[in-house]
Parts: structure tokens; C-alpha cells; sequence
């Protein structure tokens, strides 16, 4: 198949070019993978062959293919049913005093039951007045029926209360795994709270 010939040719809808000289088309030939040719739809048709295969959008939109060497993007359905943990501008918490009414007030707000997970998103010492880790022990009391997990804003950590590690089987017996951490009570091999990447 030569360069002028196209496999694929989509018209019919919005196409987003990402090119802010020229943002949209009206049609957008592929050969290989690659385009081939982008613009009006009767100057793109002129890649066209018998064995082009034309696929009409029906009014939909065409966005060029996304590259994402390291993201969290399929989180974003997600967050939006959790409670937000983060630190201003993003969310309320700014002490360690902030995350029970947080959490109560989502628990609340979506009528969770005894036994339900309740998650937060957005957690992150760095923007907690007292600088250090929340503790399992200061969930404990509000949640005693609940497994509560708060995701680290990197997505490569939480926070759990002493119902979510019994839920997930972390007791003092838990080897830290390679690669991992997990925080421990001072003076014994207790979970505190805190974990990160492969544990």
C-alpha cells in the first residue's frame, strides 16, 4: 500500500486535532497506524481506495490516541464516591482532628451501613499540622464497625483503621514485603496505620 492510500478514514463527527493552528477537521485518513492525512473531508477522500475501509462517526467525537507512561486516570470515576481527605486548595483536612467528621459527614451523606468500606481520597501527611502519619488508633473510635481506608494522594498508600486491617488479614504476624512499608506502633510489630506501595 503506497503513502497516498488510506486503510481508514473517519468522517462524521467532531474531529480533535490537538493541533491548536488547526483543532478540528472534518475527516482523517490512517494508514498503519499513523495519519495519513487530515482536513476537509474531500481532500482527505482522495486517499481513498476500494480496499478503505470509512467509518462514519455518526456525530461522535475522534480524539487523537493518549500516551500515559504513569497515571491514575481510571481513579477519576472512582474519587468522585469517596470522601475527600486532601489538603486545601483540593480539600478540607489540615490536622489530623479533621478526618473523623470528614469521613462521619460522608458516611452519613451516602447512609453506609455497619461493615461498609469507608475510603477517602487525597491523603497526605505533608499537609497535616502535626507533621506525622494518622494513626489507626485515632480512627478506631468513631469507626469500630467499619473498615476505613484512606488513599494516599500518590496512589501508592493508605491509611487504615484496625477494622480494615482485620478485613485484609494485617495483623503483628505481617512480614513487611519487599519493596514496602508498613508503619509500626513504637515498641511492637502492630500495624499503625500507615502503608505504602507493595504492602
Amino acid at each position: 500500500m503506497s503513502e497516498k492510500q488510506a486503510q481508514t478514514i473517519f468522517r462524521g463527527g467532531t474531529i480533535i486535532t490537538m493541533d491548536d493552528a488547526r483543532r478540528e477537521v472534518k475527516a482523517v485518513a490512517v494508514v498503519d497506524g499513523r495519519i495519513l492525512a487530515a482536513g476537509d473531508e474531500a481532500e482527505v477522500m482522495k486517499t481513498k481506495t476500494g480496499a478503505t475501509k470509512v467509518v462514519d462517526l455518526g456525530g461522535r467525537t475522534l480524539l487523537p490516541a493518549f500516551i500515559d507512561s504513569h497515571g491514575h486516570f481510571m481513579n477519576a470515576p472512582q474519587i468522585v464516591k469517596w470522601a475527600n481527605v486532601s489538603g486545601p486548595p483540593v480539600g478540607p483536612v489540615t490536622r489530623i482532628a479533621d478526618f473523623v467528621p470528614v469521613l462521619q459527614a460522608h458516611a452519613k451523606k451516602h447512609g453506609m451501613k455497619k461493615g461498609e468500606w469507608i475510603i477517602g481520597y487525597g491523603y497526605d501527611r505533608s499537609n497535616l499540622a502535626e507533621g506525622r502519619e494518622l494513626l489507626a488508633s485515632e480512627l478506631d473510635p468513631a469507626f469500630p464497625d467499619n473498615p476505613v481506608m484512606l488513599i494516599h494522594s500518590s496512589n501508592h498508600g493508605a491509611v487504615l483503621n484496625s477494622v480494615a486491617f482485620k478485613a485484609v488479614g494485617y495483623d503483628e504476624n505481617t512480614k513487611t514485603p519487599p519493596g514496602g512499608i508498613i508503619n509500626r506502633v513504637p515498641g511492637t510489630n502492630q500495624p499503625a496505620g500507615f502503608l505504602m506501595e507493595t504492602a
